[in-house]
């Protein structure tokens, strides 16, 4: 941490009480239970504080090499993270177009494509519709003329993905790209001193 920073910080800490255990309330506040409870607040919260903007995911070494990936969920949005061969990151729900069963689960290294000298592929464990890294669409298994009707891209749907200081940053409800120094709001520079 830059010396100016910490001088800082120990200016902000000198003169506070430490003997109050609410440094800035008067007094404490008792909250309904049904604050805890109630599914339509905890809905809106989830949508507040964790959909509308960029959310930390995990570390780059969460996710390291081209084939991994990384699925977690944000504010309720369930997301799928793929290093790529080019050692980039794409981002995208985590929901089959088919019949929106969950693709993948925790972390690990996609399966190589059986058959083929392919890259490796996600694949749906309910009817095993198959999406390239990239997120197209390659494989509707054993009813490709059963879907004529449907539209020709199914691909899963992208997510903003940004990585930086070793930290990986995704927006649930957005595929505009954003910068991870105007997430972090600061504390960039406290990170970029970490090498």
């Amino acid at each position: 941490m830059r010396q100016s920073r910490q001088a800082e910080l120990l200016d902000r800490l000198v003169g506070v009480d430490t003997t109050r255990p609410w440094l800035r309330a008067a007094a404490s506040r008792r909250n309904p239970a049904q604050a805890y409870t109630d599914p339509v607040r905890f809905e809106r919260e989830q949508a507040r504080l964790f959909r509308g903007r960029p959310q930390f995911v995990g570390l780059s070494a969460d996710c390291p090499d081209s084939g991994d990936y990384l699925a977690v969920e944000l504010g309720g949005v369930p997301i799928v993270l793929v290093r790529q061969a080019n050692g980039e990151l794409a981002a995208f729900v985590n929901v089959c177009r088919h019949r929106g069963a969950t693709i993948a689960s925790g972390r690990g290294r996609l399966a190589p494509d059986e058959g083929s000298r392919s890259a490796a592929r996600l694949v749906c464990p309910y009817h095993g519709w198959t999406y390239e890294s990239s997120g197209a669409l390659c494989a509707r298994p054993g009813a490709w003329d059963g879907f004529a009707d449907l539209p020709q891209d199914l691909s899963l749907h992208p997510r903003a993905v940004s990585e930086r200081y070793g930290l990986i940053f995704v927006h649930p409800d957005s595929a505009v790209p954003f910068a991870v120094d105007a997430v972090l709001a600061g504390a960039e520079q406290e990170l970029a001193d970490y090498g």
